[in-house]
């Protein structure tokens, strides 16, 4: 998931992010234009829906055993989707997930994906958004393998 980015540049302007990049050379008359950037953004929502429902589905039926899991997170700590601080907490919601929904399926790539996401949880002051994005990225990458996606 690419974090969301509006930039100027000389007579140009350009947006990217998980819809795509789209950008216009001249800033001139942008109002008139906008309306089909926009719309070509907006295309592109069906097919990412049905994409991450599946992947959720897929997510939910690959059932895989505690070991599998446990083995599973320390390889999303190797690739630096979690930190040595992001795994312990990880392997906390894997064993005993603080909400009752992500344990409901059993021990599934959906519980280590919760497990996960939930280690990666910003907190303190000082948070780097677009560290959060790539860990979330890596780990989703890895989840996919996982799910044979």
């Amino acid at each position: 998931m690419q974090q969301p980015v509006l930039s100027w540049r000389s007579g140009g302007l350009r947006f990217h992010g998980d819809l795509g990049v789209f950008s216009t050379r001249q800033t001139l008359n942008v109002w008139d234009r906008l309306p089909g950037l926009v719309e070509q953004a907006i295309s592109v929502l069906p097919d990412m829906a049905q994409r991450q429902e599946q992947r959720v589905d897929a997510y939910r039926l690959t059932q895989i055993n505690p070991r599998q899991g446990d083995a599973a997170l320390v390889e999303l700590h190797r690739r630096g989707a979690l930190s040595s601080a992001q795994l312990g907490r990880a392997i906390q919601e894997w064993d005993a997930p603080t909400h009752e929904a992500h344990a409901e399926d059993g021990h599934t790539v959906w519980r280590l994906f919760n497990a996960s996401t939930e280690a990666l949880k910003p907190t303190g002051e000082r948070v780097s958004h677009d560290l959060v994005r790539q860990r979330s990225e890596r780990v989703s990458g890895f989840l996919d393998e996982v799910a044979g996606l």
